[in-house]
């Protein structure tokens, strides 16, 4: 009969083979297994780098603001080339690998891990005036970058970089080209100008008159000067800068919140286009972005009641006729329908009127005014020609500031009250400048690499 010793042979043959497999499985699955925690090892390892370069890049943009916001005595906007980049070549070095050069002044506060690695930061849309960068104090437009690489790993961040003042800050009466004040006119407040400011009569103003250094000088009345000229945006360029588009006030024709305009009795809502608001009451309701009205004229008997509780009112208004604002007007802001104004609520609500007529608009009194007028504007997109003439007469109390191109033969007793004290000393230019929209990421990274 057959013999049954190697059996336990073969056995230990399977035995073999079968441990050998199951290494074999084990050291695949071991392998498998260090390749998935290599390979997440480096995901988080670069996620970090990548979240590291974000705070960085970051740190850059508030770095270059905060070196834009050095004062500089006399400079009047002119920074030095050393503070600011004007572009991702031309960056302003922040952080980077020694012996690089230029050091960057942070260095030792964000340490790059490897040679390549950089922190820089720079301001785009700054112009120049004979070759040499300006920054104006009342700007809104300009973009500030802040880039940074950390172990090769590259982020962007940007924001939109705005002036430290706002465009009604400093002046109770602004006259750009001239303001001419006679017989028994008063200004409580500042009276500023590049041109000629002439006070005559009993006319009287209680705060400086402050000029541009292009200004003729009026020697019997004490003024402070201020190092450079003090230019103030068009309306054309605030229109823009608000929506965005290029179309100056135009676009507020047709975009606009005149869907919510109403008559004080509360009857049936006013037309969207083609107003006339000669004796009609008209209601503008604020909100907290900001509400913006447009109408087409500012003619003879006005009544417009703004409820700035919610929040600001821009009147956006734009014509092409000499216009008279009568004695018996009313334009004036409050907090609620029915309080009593103030002049803090005056200061939210902005009417920007723009005339291209020669006469411009006589603000012939009325029994309230409490508002921020501003007349300041450019022929055309393309013809930077200031325009927008304003006079003042009768006998109202304006609580808020008028500025327009040109202040021209204010009369009677009218009397401009808005205590004010430019936010800059004599000659010291830009106060400081402040991120005016959060920061947000710039060509951001993306896939799995």
């Amino acid at each position: 009969m057959p013999s049954t010793r190697i059996q336990p042979v073969q056995q230990r043959g399977v035995a073999l083979v079968l441990t050998l497999v199951t290494i074999a499985l084990v050291a695949t699955m071991a392998a498998g297994i260090g390749t998935l925690v290599i390979g997440h090892y480096n995901r988080v390892t670069r996620d970090q780098d990548a979240a590291k370069a974000l705070n960085y890049a970051e740190c850059a943009l508030n770095y270059q603001v905060q070196k834009l916001s050095v004062a500089i005595a006399g400079t009047a906007g002119t920074i030095p080339a050393s503070n600011f980049g004007t572009s991702e070549a031309s960056p302003l070095v922040v952080a980077n690998i020694a012996p690089a050069s230029p050091a960057g002044p942070l260095n030792s506060d964000l340490p790059l891990p490897v040679a390549g690695d950089i922190c820089t930061a720079w301001v785009t849309n700054v112009p120049q005036v004979l070759g040499v960068y300006k920054f104006d104090p009342y700007a809104t437009n300009y973009e500030i970058y802040g880039k940074a690489t950390v172990n090769g790993v590259t982020r962007y961040v940007r924001a939109k970089l705005g002036g430290g003042k706002g465009i009604f800050d400093d002046w109770a009466v602004f006259g750009d080209r001239g303001v001419e004040m006679i017989g028994n006119m008063e200004v409580v407040g500042v009276v500023g100008s590049n041109g000629t400011i002439q006070i005559n009569g009993s006319a009287r103003a209680d705060g400086q008159a402050v000029y541009g250094a292009t200004a003729a000088t009026d020697p019997n009345f004490p003024a402070a000067y201020f190092a450079a000229p003090i230019v103030l945006p068009t309306i054309t360029e605030i229109a823009n800068d608000i929506s965005g588009a290029a179309t100056g006030i135009d676009f507020f024709k047709t975009t606009n919140d005149n869907a919510a305009l109403g008559r004080f009795n509360g009857n049936s809502p006013l037309p969207t286009a083609g107003i006339k608001v000669d004796k009609e009451v008209i209601v503008l309701t604020g909100k907290a972005s900001g509400a913006n009205f447009y109408l087409d004229n500012l003619d003879k008997k006005v009544d417009i009641r703004a409820d700035v509780s919610p929040g600001p009112v821009n009147l956006w208004i734009s014509t092409n006729t000499g216009e008279d604002i009568s004695a018996q007007s009313k334009i004036r802001a409050s907090n609620g329908p029915n309080a009593t104004p103030t002049l803090n609520d005056s200061k939210l609500f902005r009417i920007y009127y723009r005339n291209t007529h020669n006469n411009g608009l006589h603000l012939n009194g009325g029994t309230e005014f409490y508002a921020m007028f501003y007349a300041i504007d450019q022929k055309s997109a393309s013809d930077t020609t200031r325009i927008g003439n304003v006079d003042m007469n009768g006998g109202t109390d304006y609580h808020g500031a008028v500025l327009a191109t040109e202040i021209t033969k204010s009369n009677g007793n009218a009397k401009v009250v808005f205590p004010t004290n430019p936010g800059v000393s004599v000659g010291e230019g830009i106060v400081y400048y402040g991120i005016k929209q959060p920061w947000m990421e710039y060509k951001p990274v993306r896939g799995n690499s």
